[in-house]
């Protein structure tokens, strides 16, 4: 396991074809890492902690999931969870259903410094577009740090700018195209497995055609990649 902690130090993410398809996401996540075991912890978020991912029609998905905005359409590139106080740092994403037409979209966070000076990602702050069931509102910073990591959120859909440099980055993200940094993996036999890193890495998926609304995606959220 230490080649694969090394190789998304370094790239950001992994990709394995068919790897071991005989496990389910949880037995995988759990091989692979530490699972973020959200079921537990944090129960009232309803979020299991291995979520299928399906695409769905604007009309038949909740309105604060991405399908309720995009439906089939590209999602935008997001941190997952980025409206958490410290989002999860990794993710593993395993193919159950997939198809030769539908990506995943990934952006290295380096790439974003072309075209965001660093200072203004370093002040950057904005709140969740909904506020906790308490009425609490707490400034995320979009580059944090823990511990010795540092990690950079963002997602268009579930933050709201809270001050001039965060309004200069939705700005940025909202006129900006990237399709010359992206790398587009496709999750198309089962146990095609893809591990993100998930403070380094910005992601979404590509649009969905008839052919492709059968794609089952499962997903699964890591505190640590084990060596």
């Amino acid at each position: 396991m230490m080649n694969i902690r090394q190789t998304i130090d370094s790239a950001g993410f992994l990709f394995l074809r068919k790897w071991r398809p005989e496990l389910t996401t949880a037995q995988a996540a759990h091989l692979i890492g530490i699972a973020v075991e959200i079921e537990s912890f944090l129960p009232a978020t309803g979020i299991p902690n291995v979520q299928l991912l399906s695409p769905k029609r604007q009309e038949n998905a909740p309105a604060n999931h991405y399908s309720g905005s995009f439906g089939l359409e590209e999602f935008p590139l997001h941190s997952d969870l980025a409206h958490w106080s410290i989002p999860p740092r990794y993710f593993v994403l395993r193919c159950l259903h997939g198809s030769p037409t539908a990506y995943t979209n990934l952006l290295p966070v380096s790439s974003i410094f072309s075209a965001i000076p660093e200072q203004y990602m370093r002040k950057a702050v904005f709140i969740p577009r909904k506020r906790s069931p308490a009425g609490h509102c707490c400034p995320l910073p979009m580059w944090f740090r823990q511990k010795r990591d540092t990690g950079v959120r963002w997602d268009s859909l579930f933050l709201t700018p809270l001050n001039s440099s965060a309004k200069k980055v939705a700005h940025v993200f909202s006129t900006k195209k990237w399709s010359n940094s992206l790398k587009a993996v496709n999750l198309l036999e089962p146990g095609d497995t893809l591990i993100v890193d998930n403070w380094h890495m910005l992601h979404g998926r590509s649009a969905v055609d008839d052919d492709s609304i059968d794609r089952r995606i499962e997903r699964a959220y890591l505190s640590a990649i084990k060596g």
